[in-house]
């Protein structure tokens, strides 16, 4: 957890310059994980298997904003998994969620969600 945090402001201004320049992209934020929600997602999950302790959103109008963007992200970071609920939704919840790799031992979680 303190390697997400330290790892934290460099993430934040890599997923904000990777976007700045995509039409129909914009960056909301970046964060670690609660502890709070942690401390849930350890009382159902083994350590090894969370993989938000750090993670980005964006809000997209359209896809070709979500595939430009998956390719940025692509170019940038080894891309780990891809979960696409938008063309399937889990429970009415539409995003895609993008696993990257940050190259120093862990992973982040990128969310690019619908403007609604």
């Amino acid at each position: 957890m303190e390697q997400a945090e330290q790892s934290l402001p460099a993430f934040k201004t890599e997923l904000l310059n990777l976007g700045a320049d995509i039409p129909g992209v914009e960056f909301v934020g970046a964060r670690t994980k609660k502890w709070q929600r942690l401390n849930e997602k350890l009382n159902t999950r083994p350590v090894n298997t969370i993989s938000d302790y750090l993670g980005g959103r964006y809000v997209v109008d359209d896809p070709a904003a979500v595939a430009q963007l998956r390719g940025q992200l692509g170019r940038r970071y080894s891309i780990l998994e891809i979960d696409d609920f938008l063309n399937q939704p889990r429970q009415g919840y539409r995003a895609v969620h993008v696993q990257v790799d940050m190259g120093n031992g862990l992973s982040a979680e990128v969310q690019m969600v619908p403007r609604e």
